[in-house]
């Protein structure tokens, strides 16, 4: 079917998109923080992937079990756990790509903390859930890796300087 491909900006996708869209990204970090920015201006949006809100989620609770948590300096103890596994993934021959998937899911923990008005590990954790959750009609935003299979009659592609994602140490093929 004959279609058009048009480039927008980035500012312009909040007045563009609308429910039954599908908006595509390469990395998870992306697609959270433009779902967060299109329900703070009331547009109903939810991420695919309930394993990506429980492995976002899991991290989230990893982190409140560090000895020196508290909810006052949750980015700290994120960051430091990040270190830590990062660098650990780094010590792996072929760690490179699991510790770029941990970046991009700290990064999208990092968006929701900053985003949201959570008090607590708990709260933090609903909202998250909540996020990626199928109950709602809305604008629906994917990983790459999530949308296989979909088609929709609108699709946006957001971050296209992401597809392919290279990292340090990648392999040919």
């Amino acid at each position: 079917i004959d279609g058009t491909v048009e480039y927008i900006a980035y500012e312009k996708v909040h007045e563009t998109v609308r429910a039954g869209d599908l908006v595509i990204a390469r990395c998870t970090a992306p697609v959270v923080k433009l779902c967060i920015e299109l329900i703070q201006r009331r547009i109903s949006a939810r991420v695919r992937g309930k394993d990506i809100g429980k492995s976002l989620t899991a991290i989230v609770k990893d982190v409140a079990k560090m000895p020196n948590y508290t909810w006052a300096n949750f980015g700290k103890c994120l960051e430091e756990y990040r270190n830590t596994r990062i660098y650990k993934l780094l010590q792996k021959k072929g760690g490179e790509a699991q510790a770029e998937s941990l970046r991009d899911r700290i990064q999208g923990i990092w968006v929701c903390y900053t985003s949201f008005n959570a008090r607590s590990i708990e709260q933090l954790c609903l909202e998250i859930e909540d996020l990626f959750s199928d109950n709602r009609a809305a604008v629906v935003l994917s990983t790459v890796h999530r949308a296989k299979g979909l088609q929709e009659n609108r699709v946006f592609i957001l971050r296209p300087d992401q597809m392919p994602l290279s990292w340090k140490g990648q392999l040919d093929w």
